[in-house]
């Protein structure tokens, strides 16, 4: 598959610059570019999803179908650091994804959340990293890493000069989409604890675009910095972090727990609904749980709530004034805490 279109117009002003020909261009850098993406690219045990799109505002999209290596992903995103952008140009550059979609999506549903199934590698933005240097962002895990300067790095506005970077983190399973969300607002709340920076809540969407590096027009020295380490273990992370959590907080992100790595499926929760008649007791926080289970079945919360009303009228019920009048609070935190469907 090839990379795709550049815009044309962003050619011309770029190849004036360096004083080489649109044909020169093309030749070498969508060639060099394009060997990757036409090559079967070796497994790899974190299954690294990966979706290519042009730029921002086409509508070209490339798939690589074969799992990425993290040695292509640092030799690729290396290599691109150090192609400088215009300013201006911004709108222009490539974006990549690390996620896998439904195989029905096609064109601009795979920029969509509901069809997207998991998110292989994390990618968390720091728009304004203010003092901390890029060594520290590196520091919040020994796990296998890129951190990188964006587009916009060392932007001055408003007399204020601005350090913009973006950390890739490789996961040794993908997490679910649908979760995603409720994992990431926890990890980047421990990146906030520890560096005292705050991650752009969009990296949230586990559908969400990222501009590859570059070297952007606003430093003379672009970051590019790759780690090698282990893969990070998220659902092992997830459950220390949630653990030093003040009581009332581990009740609400608890039950999101078991299903970062391995969600519930229709087919499985025939078995978690007798599991939850066989309990003698704990029912408030089973009752939650069960509807967790239900929304990472269906990831649609109008069945969360028929299905624990149906329930909650079973002649087995415990409490069931007290079942029915927690089904309003579950919906709540279920829609606050996941990553919703776009129509």
């Amino acid at each position: 598959m090839k990379y795709g279109r550049i815009n044309k117009d962003w050619d011309d002003t770029y190849c004036k610059k360096q004083k080489i020909t649109t044909k020169e261009w093309r030749n070498n850098k969508l060639g060099e570019i394009n060997k990757y993406l036409d090559s079967a690219f070796p497994q790899h045990a974190g299954d690294i999803g990966f979706v290519h799109r042009s730029h921002l505002a086409g509508s070209d999209l490339g798939i690589i179908n074969n799992p990425l290596s993290l040695g292509d992903i640092a030799d690729w995103f290396r290599e691109r650091s150090n192609i400088k952008y215009p300013e201006g140009t911004k709108s222009q550059q490539q974006l990549y994804c690390f996620a896998s979609f439904d195989s029905t999506a096609k064109g601009s549903e795979l920029t969509k959340e509901q069809y997207c199934n998991a998110v292989s590698m994390m990618v968390l933005d720091f728009d304004d990293a203010g003092d901390v240097t890029p060594d520290q962002i590196l520091s919040i895990t020994d796990c296998w890493s890129i951190l990188y300067s964006s587009y916009s790095h060392g932007m001055i506005k408003d007399g204020k000069k601005y350090s913009k970077y973006r950390l890739i983190i490789a996961l040794d399973k993908t997490i679910p989409a649908v979760f995603y969300s409720v994992f990431m607002q926890q990890f980047c709340e421990y990146v906030k604890q520890k560096l005292g920076i705050i991650a752009d809540s969009s990296c949230n969407n586990p559908a969400h675009y990222y501009y590859y590096p570059c070297h952007g027009p606003y430093t003379d020295a672009p970051v590019y910095i790759q780690k090698d380490g282990p893969l990070f273990k998220a659902d092992q992370w997830f459950s220390k972090w949630i653990a030093q959590l003040p009581q009332e907080d581990q009740y609400i992100i608890e039950p999101y727990k078991d299903n970062v790595i391995n969600p519930s499926t229709p087919q499985s929760l025939d078995g978690a609904i007798e599991r939850y008649w066989a309990l003698t007791d704990g029912h408030n926080k089973a009752w939650f749980v069960l509807g967790v289970k239900i929304y990472a079945a269906y990831r649609d919360v109008n069945i969360v709530r028929e299905k624990l009303t149906e329930l909650a009228n079973d002649p087995r019920i415990q409490k069931k004034r007290e079942r029915i009048r927690q089904i309003p609070s579950i919906i709540k935190s279920i829609e606050e805490n996941t990553t919703k469907p776009t129509e």
